[in-house]
């Protein structure tokens, strides 16, 4: 789909980052002012500690009750997208009660979003969401068991998801790999050339063989986002996994792309394996739920488009938007690492691996 012609063009770049609502900074709400609505709309009292996100202001709170997720959203985000991810959960929550699910939590008024009147802050929707107990999966280091485990949690969510939709569900969302091959513009940030080779080869694989195979993919709406900073884990816990949070990037694409974004979140720095975990979880996704050949094919590919996209999107909206710098660089330092890693191995040899994890015997490695 790209062409010499369109490769500077940055036009869909920008429309992409706005239906995502990654409009570029604005006013962050005063501690004082969130403690202030969190009373008002929900009647909870305690301390708030702001933690960064990606695109909104986000808090734990600590109360009486026990500690909540607080979220304001940014006045970039449109409201019935909010409400797209509201939608999801409480899906999740009925067909699936089992399932360690961050839930939004009901204010005095039986709603789960309010619209925020403060001068300076209208537009901004108030959310509180359930506080899961575990720690970030970004700080530790799972045994391939484990792993397994975390590919058996995305595939039981995306399973559930498959019965779920909503008039947002086909909405614009700049990380879903429908879009990659337009982001091909963002190459110009990339100040090294080998790296920028790199990029360019990974997009010339994702054009010539995902592109045109896009129509023919199973979709559904997904999770989108099963990343490292998105799950929340215990050792020794049943199933490991002790919740699944941050449904901003709901949408409905290819179910695919959905597994290849916790691929991509599990390459390595091992020389000798960089696609070891990314294996092991989908052996797990498989022990839950079949993909088609077609899809096991263009797996590889497609989870290292992803970490083509986060160094891409890190690097440009750390221009865009300054303030959230350390936090986009933070999820993508060793990205580059990695992507050279796995790019050096045969995408014949990847493919044959991940063809592999479903002749296997789900009882292996528990």
């Amino acid at each position: 789909m790209s062409t010499a012609a369109n490769a500077t063009d940055l036009g869909p770049v920008l429309a992409a980052a706005r239906a995502t609502g990654l409009g570029g900074s604005y006013e962050p709400m005063p501690d004082a002012l969130v403690t202030e609505q969190l009373e008002h709309f929900h009647g909870l009292t305690g301390t708030v500690r702001r933690i960064a996100t990606e695109k909104d202001e986000t808090f734990v709170l600590s109360c009486a009750q026990g500690r909540y997720l607080v979220k304001i959203s940014s006045p970039h985000e449109a409201l019935p997208d909010i409400e797209l991810q509201t939608a999801a959960m409480l899906h999740v929550r009925d067909a699936a009660p089992g399932l360690p699910v961050q839930l939004p939590v009901a204010g005095l008024d039986g709603r789960y979003g309010h619209p925020l009147a403060a001068s300076g802050h209208t537009g901004r929707l108030l959310r509180v969401l359930t506080y899961l107990p575990g720690g970030l999966l970004a700080d530790a280091d799972p045994a391939p068991g484990e792993v397994r485990d975390i590919g058996r949690v995305a595939a039981r969510l995306a399973r559930v998801l498959d019965g779920f939709s909503h008039p947002r569900q086909d909405r614009t969302v700049i990380w879903d790999l429908t879009w990659f091959d337009r982001m091909r513009p963002l190459l110009s940030h990339i100040s090294d050339p080998a790296d920028r080779a790199l990029a360019d080869s990974v997009f010339t694989q994702f054009e010539a063989l995902v592109v045109p195979r896009l129509p023919e993919l199973p979709r559904q709406v997904v999770h989108g986002d099963f990343s490292p900073y998105n799950l929340l884990v215990r050792r020794g816990a049943p199933g490991y996994v002790t919740g699944v949070i941050d449904f901003g990037d709901v949408v409905r694409t290819a179910r695919a792309f959905d597994v290849a974004v916790g691929m991509a979140n599990l390459l390595c720095d091992d020389p000798g394996d960089p696609w070891a975990k990314a294996v092991h979880f989908v052996e797990g996704y498989l022990d839950e739920r079949a993909l088609t050949e077609g899809e096991l094919a263009l797996l590889g590919v497609c989870a290292k488009a992803r970490v083509v996209l986060r160094v891409l999107m890190a690097l440009w909206r750390a221009v865009e938007d300054p303030a959230r710098r350390d936090y986009l660089h933070s999820h993508s330092v060793k990205d580059w690492t990695h992507l050279h890693l796995a790019h050096a191995v045969p995408l014949s040899e990847t493919t044959r691996r991940l063809h592999a994890a479903g002749t296997r015997n789900p009882q292996e490695g528990r």
